[in-house]
């Protein structure tokens, strides 16, 4: 389930209402599924849009990263974006998790042994989307309200 908490005139976020993290988005076309179908106003209004969730997410909440990316390749899916804080306690919950560590002992020299954003969006997807592993309690609805809040007061 997701709440809208920013419309623009082709692209909307939506706060998760389900995800066990906190903060967790998505900027969504309204009807286009190809990116050769984007105009101009589609691509610039994105940019806003992106820097609108990650902002929010980074002054409201204060995680240690905010990834964004677009993993959807589902036909016929409208275009969408993840948005995905990343806090201290989802790191050491993967750097934790026996299933999710065998890459660093495989990591090419030179390259710090810690989790890269790849690594951190599959375990969030995985463990705490997927399987619904709460780490923390957190209200969605006080979260989406202050996301919210933040975006429609720094437009």
């Amino acid at each position: 389930m997701d709440r809208k908490i920013w419309e623009g005139v082709g692209w909307v976020i939506n706060a998760n209402m389900t995800y066990s993290i906190p903060g967790y988005m998505y900027v969504t076309h309204k009807s286009i599924t190809e990116f050769a179908n984007l105009s101009q106003e589609d691509s610039s209004e994105l940019g806003l849009a992106l820097k609108l969730a990650a902002q929010a997410a980074e002054k409201v909440l204060s995680p240690e990263n905010v990834l964004v990316g677009r993993f959807g390749v589902v036909p016929g899916h409208n275009i969408h974006f993840h948005i995905t804080p990343v806090y201290d306690w989802v790191k050491a919950a993967l750097l934790s998790d026996p299933k999710y560590t065998a890459y660093q002992a495989s990591n090419p020299e030179g390259y710090p042994a810690i989790p890269d954003g790849a690594e951190l969006q599959a375990y969030i997807w995985r463990e705490m989307h997927m399987r619904k592993t709460r780490f923390i309690q957190f209200d969605h609805e006080d979260v989406a309200d202050k996301l919210e809040k933040f975006i429609t007061e720094n437009l």
